[in-house]
């Protein structure tokens, strides 16, 4: 979906929001379904950042210093947004969700140490899509195949972190981590690939 000459690209956001509650609501009965959710959330906001955004320009030999610097600084700005509305979102849900099913804690924790690496990794590939767009699809693929087998039957058994009990706050603490590491990793990478121009001296 990541084309921002498409003519229906102003419904993505609205459409990606939709998924996004929806599998919040999913939470209710699955923890799985947190992984669903942030990504979405994120996307949601982070997604019209791509309205302002000019590759041509972004990195065109020709254009202005002030012209570059805003198409990469205004897609780094909806992308901090969104990580922050997803990570607002998604814990007030839990809590809430934990209030009324305490018996689901665990899961939503272990739920949030999946989608850490899981929305990590797209957020970072948000950063490059644009200009490197293959080479992130594989290094995608290469990170989040092997987590969607491995990390559900290595989080099935645990319930400590740290020599303490795995809690939601744990998870939250970790997914809040991984968002804001990898939320600085898109960032500066969206900035330091598309300052190159596309072809040194020409329009």
């Amino acid at each position: 979906t990541y084309h921002y000459q498409s003519k229906d690209e102003k419904f993505m956001p609205l459409i990606l929001f939709a998924v996004g509650i929806a599998a919040l609501l999913g939470c209710i009965k699955d923890a799985f379904y947190i992984v669903v959710a942030s990504p979405m959330l994120v996307l949601s906001i982070a997604y019209v950042g791509s309205y302002y955004y000019s590759l041509t320009c972004a990195y065109m030999a020709g254009a202005s210093g002030l012209r570059k610097n805003l198409n990469l600084m205004i897609p780094n700005l909806f992308m901090i947004v969104g990580v922050l509305w997803a990570y607002l979102l998604i814990t007030i849900a839990l809590t809430i969700l934990v209030h009324f099913y305490p018996q689901m804690a665990l899961d939503y924790a272990k739920g949030l140490l999946d989608t850490a690496i899981m929305t990590g990794t797209l957020i970072i590939f948000n950063g490059i899509c644009d200009k490197y767009y293959w080479t992130g699809v594989i290094l995608v693929a290469i990170v989040l195949i092997p987590s969607a087998a491995i990390l559900p039957m290595l989080l099935r058994d645990m319930d400590t972190f740290l020599g303490s009990p795995l809690n939601l706050q744990w998870g939250l603490v970790i997914y809040g981590v991984g968002m804001l590491v990898s939320t600085v990793i898109s960032c500066i990478l969206r900035v330091v690939l598309y300052k190159v121009p596309a072809m040194r001296g020409k329009l």
